[in-house]
């Protein structure tokens, strides 16, 4: 009806041409046309409303090529404001993303300020909506994926480290200030003994049930070690424990509080350093003991040199192999705090 105005006559073509439009319109929606229904017009309508923005994707990953559902129309130019919304079983892994709509071209995608996309920035398991930018020719991401991870320069969604997380070294969640006070400030693997522990004639350090390995140092970190040991030697076959694993620098300073060493030294002069990845050994023979038990702290730091959390070993024997029992009593302990920086 090309040059008609209102109050033009129309020849029969012509109404043959009114007549089809509306029939495009009805069977574009996937209806069958029949003269029994009357809002066969309206319901077409109120599809295209619904999702004639919505496209199916046929491209790959950063070439995205979208194709319109089944036989509805999709416009014949881009145009400012044009919506687009898809979803994809290949999710961006670069910088640089394009999208070609309906064989109109194609056109880069980047986020709503104008950035260039992050990886995962269009995703393969939510929907990704897109607005044209008629000025700049291109598509804006609208909508954030919500597996898109935010980061220093993207933004996305926020998942909330937990303190485990944190204690272990695990970066692949935001850390707040707030969490990061609370994990470094009241961090603490506190680890008892259940109960006694008792071990004769042997002076092969094997691993101790509740103390051995149940404490985690996170991956180049440091934490600083104390502990309290009590047992009971009526012997003298002594103790001899190691502190440490492979990836730890271990260094104690253990400190009899009841009994004395074979020296008479309430306080053990010199430390036990691992030295590069090794375990800190301490062996000795106590003697003078104003109890039958005898108690030892302990202090010292464990640093991770490694990219991977690394549990501490505890180990220990008779220091001289005795016929009577070494038991390590219940209610003994190992704590470690994480410090704020590595030692070196």
């Amino acid at each position: 009806m090309t040059g008609k105005v209102p109050g033009s006559p129309l020849t029969s073509g012509e109404w043959n041409q009114l007549a089809q439009e509306i029939q495009n319109i009805i069977t574009s929606s996937g209806q069958t046309l029949t003269n029994s229904q009357l809002t066969q017009a309206v319901r077409s309508i109120a599809s295209y409303a619904a999702i004639s923005d919505f496209y199916l994707d046929s491209g790959a990953a950063n070439a995205y090529v979208l194709g319109p559902i089944g036989s509805l129309y999709s416009p014949v130019s881009y145009e400012n404001g044009m919506r687009v919304r898809f979803y994809t079983a290949n999710s961006s892994n670069n910088a640089t993303v394009t999208v070609n709509v309906n064989g109109l071209g194609s056109r880069n995608v980047v986020t709503e300020d104008g950035s260039s996309m992050a990886v995962n920035g269009i995703s393969s398991t939510h929907l990704n909506e897109l607005v044209y930018d008629g000025p700049n020719s291109r598509f804006k991401l609208r909508i954030i994926p919500q597996n898109a991870m935010a980061s220093e320069s993207q933004a996305g969604i926020a998942e909330l480290a937990t303190i485990a997380e944190i204690n272990l070294g695990d970066n692949s969640r935001i850390l707040t200030s707030g969490r990061l006070m609370e994990a470094r400030g009241f961090y603490s693997q506190l680890i008892n003994t259940a109960a006694d522990t008792s071990r004769a004639s042997d002076t092969t350090r094997t691993a101790d049930p509740y103390l051995d390995q149940a404490i985690l140092v996170p991956a180049n970190s440091s934490v600083s070690l104390e502990g309290y040991l009590l047992w009971h030697q009526p012997n003298l076959g002594g103790i001899n424990f190691s502190i440490g694993n492979t990836g730890l620098n271990t260094e104690i300073h253990p400190r009899y509080t009841l009994g004395v060493d074979a020296n008479s030294n309430f306080l053990l002069g010199a430390s036990f350093n691992s030295g590069a990845g090794s375990q800190a050994v301490f062996n000795k023979t106590t003697a003078s003991f104003p109890t039958s038990q005898s108690g030892m702290t302990i202090t010292g730091h464990v640093t991770n040199t490694t990219g991977s959390p690394v549990a501490i070993r505890f180990l220990w024997a008779q220091n001289t192999s005795n016929a009577t029992a070494l038991s390590l009593f219940a209610g003994s302990w190992l704590r470690a705090q994480l410090l704020p920086n590595p030692i070196t």
